[in-house]
Parts: C-alpha cells; structure tokens; sequence
C-alpha cells in the first residue's frame, strides 16, 4: 500500500512538473512563432531531409505529448481500480485497496488538468496582452512577421525618405550602386570617412552571410570596400562597391543595414523611438551588368511651349534611375544641367537648383528667384517674365569604354546608377556631349498660375473592402504635379491597428490618352503611386482552448476557445506639400472653399478628417 501511494505522488509530482516545464517552454514556443525565428536549419534540412522546426517548439511538443501519456495511465488506473471494486466481493482488504487506487487516481488526474488549464490560460492571457489586442510591439511582430518586416517602417514613417534598389528587387544589375535618401540633412561624418562609407555605421552584405543577426555577424563578412558620395544638400548618399554584386551563375542576395549610430545634422541619432536599431532591406542581383545608357523618357515644359507662368518648374524624367550626384546640384556651379535665358541672343545663365525625387527617375529646376508664398505659406520660385528658356541635359563622356562614362567621378554629364552615359538621340549608344545632349526650350508670360491641384480618382476607392493587399495605392490629380513634391514626406500611409510597414512614394506623368506620357507627348496630370510592402488582411488567433495564439477564422476554429479578429484599415493622406508645376499646394483639398481645407473621402470639411469607429474617414 505504501509503495503503491509513492507510485502515486510520483505521477503526482511527474504531471506537476511537467505542466510546470510547458508553461516554461510554450512561452518561448509562441514566441518563435511570432518572430518567424530562423535557427539556420533550412540548408541542413534540404540536405538531411529533416525539418527545421525550432527546437523550443519540438520540447514543448514533446512535454505535451508526456502530459497527454501520464492521462492516459490515471485514466487506466481509475479503469484498474474500479475493477478491483467490483470484483471485490465484499473483501475489505480489496476494497479499501480499490478506493486508494480511484481516490489517489482521481487526484492525479485533477493535477495534470489544473496545470494544463492554469498554463494554458496564462499562455492565452500573455498571448492576448502583447499579440491579440492590436498596436503592441508584440502584435506587431506576430502580423509583419508574416506579411511584411518589422521595424521597416523607418522607410515612410522614419528618417528614409527613398533608397535604391528599392525593398525586396531582384534582377538588380552587378554593377548598381546604392543609394539612400534621408527626409532631413545628414552629417556626412557618420556616412562617409575618406571617401569610403563609414563601414559601422553602412553595412552591407550578402544575406546567406548573415550569422543569426547582423550584430552577431563578423565583420570580415561585410563588404567595407566602398566608395562613397553626397549630394550637396548632405540628404542623398551614393555607394558603389568598389567590386561587381553577385555573381555571374547565380542569384545572389544582399542585406542593408542603416545602423543607429548614423546622425543627422545637428549630431543627434537619426534613428529614435520605435526606428531606434535603426533600417534594414534587402535586395537580390541578378547574373548581368548593366550596359544599357539611359534615356530622356519626356520633359515639362514640353519643346516649343509658350506662354507659360513664370512660376513653372523644369522637369526631366528618365527611364532609369540616374546617379544623385550627376543629376542634382545648385547651377551654378552644377552643370550637367543647365537653364538659360535669351535663347537666340546672348545667353545668360537662370541661377536655381536640381532636385531629384520620384525613386530617382526625375529631376527638376527652382530657380532661386523668390516671389511670395503659395496658399499654403510655401515661398514660390520665379523664371525670368517674358523669356525665351533653353534647357540642356548633357551627356558625359564615354570614350573608353562606353556605354560606361569616363573617370573621375563625379562624372561630366548624366549618367544612370550603373554609371552609363546618357543616349540623348535614342539610338541605343552613348556617344558623348557632343550627339547624346538633350536640349529643349519653351518661353514665358509675365503672369503666375495660382490654381492649385485637385483629385480626380483614387484606388482603392473609399471605404473599399478585398483590395489588392500588394498593388499600390493610386491617387490621379488633375494636372502635372512637381514629382519632387510625391514622397513619404508629403503622402503618408496610416495603418489602423498600427502595424510598422515600408511605403514610399512615386509619380507617373499622363499624356490625354491615360496612358504614362511618351517623348514628345504633352504631360496633363499625374498620378502619385504609395508602394508598400505586402498588407495585412484581418487576422484572427485563437484566445484560450488548445490553439491559443494559432492563426484562426471563426471560432470553431479554436476548440475550447474564441476566435479573435483584428481588421486592419489602411489610410493614404495626401497632405498639402503636394505640389503642381507652378508649385501650388494641394489646398484646398475638395472644391475652391479654403474655409474647408480638408478633404475626408470626397467630403470637403472645416477641420482635420476623423477615424469612425467603423473605420469610416468622415468629418468631424
């Protein structure tokens, strides 16, 4: 009798302990299934056949498995000692031996149940508390882990304003540079050092290299040979390895780590708050080099215009992107693009700047000569009244071996970011200034165009539900639009619960037909595209029952529980830093009252749009 109550407490304390270790090891186990960790089993895997299951979730697996056991043996010895209970036949000894049996069975049984629900029901709380309720970190780590990266936000709601090759391209050329846009003025000493990136702050390197994180990565893994550049307003930066990316049998993919220690201009951290370990993408090249020269794809002022308002812009999109540094600078002394006035006269030289924007297809020219401010308080740049202004985009020299432009950098003329030269007549070569120039001209009144821009279509449309959680969002405007002015600075992309995803902004110029504008074609509006990483749709987990925190759709999908759903809405803004050609903002943004600014899904309204609790935008 003794040795069998020992027997007895021993399940006793085997169940207790082992509902201890599964509250232990299931905490973790979730865990691995929020961060989507990867232990670096996939190579052995394919090779071994084996799977590549964290091993915290096998050991929680394997505790389930003995708690699941030691039930079954209570439940025989309840079988066994009701048995000896009705064969007993009226033997004490046997009865009261049968009764310790189903007593001491029962008890054991009520254990393991007690600490499988007590575990299961602090799992589901934890579960609840930091995936289930929406806008905690942890819940934000269990939705982009699936549909996006998190922390990836940095791109649209953080410092970066745009960088190439954008998140998650392939087939990127071998001999690509990278470039990196931030929204404010960087302190370069953070970036570059003698010429090279500063190589703890700028990490670059093949994504198979990676040993578990980055921090725990060696450093001869990264590629530290770099040149590196700067645009003259210190928020572009160029990086070319010095040696090709990739390989010439076979995909290779890249990871780019933007590090904390980066600061802006005035010495403080660039990255904070939620973006503090700072940015990271990746990107895959492709088994070529790129030696196709790029192309003027239109320019605004279209050649021959005349009349135009002095407050115009000059753009010039490319069909490619082109190299920061050789495409954008103040004029003078930039030169690879100029703006005179008195064509057919004594030239002389319209004084302004180059900016480049719409994911570096697009550059355009201010002149520097103030006159007033816009509707929304921003001052307005004029061309010189009544004049006749010619543009050229030169070509830089390509004469050792060309497509590819002629040493040093920064190079003579625009050239694309795999350095080649531009072919300015199309003919597929470059050949130099002196055939691969592209010049326009056009003229201007003494009058200023003061009729800001307005929305013509959007899609997704309001309240649109089963949109393409990947294309991205279009927003039509009823004119051209200064490219420059369409980025994550000026259209945002809110995300209710909040969840940390990439976005950025870019600009399509239409001819009359629709369709993007062509070479020669007069652009008459634009379209401002928000590309973003993959959304999420609504997402349900189960909330107590066995699946606790498994992905769920109702709640018979989670037995012994409830199924809980989070819808997410997505809300593009377009706020008035968006600008037309004549540089008016986006004010107001429905009709011609400017006592109702904003505009909440089509409705004009007094005051900033509001969020309904059905997730509406409406007026206040």
């Amino acid at each position: 009798m003794l040795r069998q109550r020992r027997l007895l407490k021993l399940f006793g304390s085997a169940a207790l302990l082992c509902a201890a270790l599964l509250f232990l090891c299931a905490i973790p186990a979730v865990h691995a299934q929020v961060n989507q960790i990867n232990p670096g089993l996939t190579q052995v895997a394919r090779g071994t056949g084996l799977g590549t299951q964290d091993i915290r979730v096998i050991i929680a697996r394997v505790i389930q498995v003995a708690l699941s056991l030691l039930g079954i043996i209570l439940v025989v010895l309840i079988i066994y000692g009701g048995f000896l209970y009705m064969t007993a036949g009226g033997n004490e000894e046997q009865i009261t031996k049968a009764k310790g049996y189903l007593r001491n069975a029962v008890i054991g049984l009520v254990i393991i149940l007690a600490s499988v629900a007590i575990a299961q029901f602090v799992i589901s709380q934890l579960i609840g508390a930091t995936t289930g309720g929406g806008g905690g970190p942890g819940f934000e780590q269990q939705v982009t882990g699936r549909f996006g990266d998190y922390g990836s936000g940095a791109l649209g709601e953080g410092i970066v304003q745009s960088h190439y090759p954008p998140p998650g391209a392939t087939d990127v050329a071998r001999n690509t540079r990278i470039i990196v846009t931030f929204k404010r003025p960087m302190d370069p000493a953070s970036i570059i050092a003698n010429g090279k990136i500063v190589a703890a702050n700028i990490r670059i390197i093949k994504t198979a290299d990676i040993s578990g994180t980055i921090p725990q990565t060696a450093a001869g893994k990264f590629i530290t040979d770099v040149d590196a550049n700067a645009t003259v307003d210190n928020k572009t930066f160029v990086f070319k390895p010095t040696q090709f990316l990739g390989s010439p049998t076979e995909r290779v993919s890249y990871t780019v780590k933007l590090e904390s220690g980066l600061k802006l201009a005035d010495g403080t951290a660039a990255f904070g708050g939620a973006f503090g370990d700072g940015y990271k993408w990746e990107f895959e090249t492709g088994t070529v080099v790129d030696i196709t020269p790029p192309k003027v794809v239109s320019v605004y002022p279209r050649d021959g215009m005349s009349g135009l308002p002095r407050n115009t812009l000059i753009q010039v999109n490319f069909d490619d992107a082109v190299d920061p540094v050789t495409s954008s600078g103040d004029a003078p002394p930039f030169s690879n693009l100029t703006v005179v006035q008195n064509v057919g006269g004594t030239p002389t030289a319209v004084p302004g700047a180059w900016t480049i924007g719409n994911q570096y297809r697009t550059v355009e020219f201010r002149s520097n000569v103030k006159s007033g401010t816009n509707s929304c308080g921003a001052d307005v740049y004029v061309l010189p009244a009544n004049a006749s202004i010619g543009v050229a985009v030169s070509a830089a020299n390509a004469k050792t071996a060309p497509p590819q432009a002629d040493l040093p950098y920064p190079f003579d003329g625009v050239t694309d970011v795999a350095g080649n030269a531009l072919d300015g007549d199309g003919d597929g070569k470059a050949e130099g200034p002196t055939f691969d120039s592209v010049p326009f001209a056009f003229s201007t009144s003494g009058t200023l165009d003061t009729t800001g821009p307005q929305i013509s279509a959007v899609a997704p449309t309001f309240d649109q539900s089963g949109a393409d959680l990947t294309a991205p969002v279009a927003i039509t405007m009823d004119e051209p639009l200064s490219a420059t002015s369409i980025s994550n600075s000026t259209i945002s992309f809110g995300v209710k619960p909040n969840i940390s995803l990439w976005y950025y902004a870019t600009a399509v110029n239409l001819a009359a037909t629709g369709e993007p504008a062509k070479a020669g074609e007069t652009v008459v509006r634009t379209r401002a595209e928000i590309d973003h990483a993959t959304l999420a749709p609504s997402v349900g987990l189960c909330l107590l029952g066995i699946r606790a925190g498994k992905d769920c759709s109702v709640d018979t999908d989670c037995p012994g529980g409830s199924c809980s759903v989070t819808r997410f809405d997505y809300y593009p803004n377009v706020t008035s830093g968006v600008t037309d050609m004549a540089q008016n903002c986006f004010y107001p943004a429905c009709g011609t009252d400017p006592g109702k600014p904003f505009c909440c899904s089509g409705t004009a309204c007094s005051t900033a749009c509001a969020i309904a609790s059905g997730g509406a935008v409406t007026c206040p």
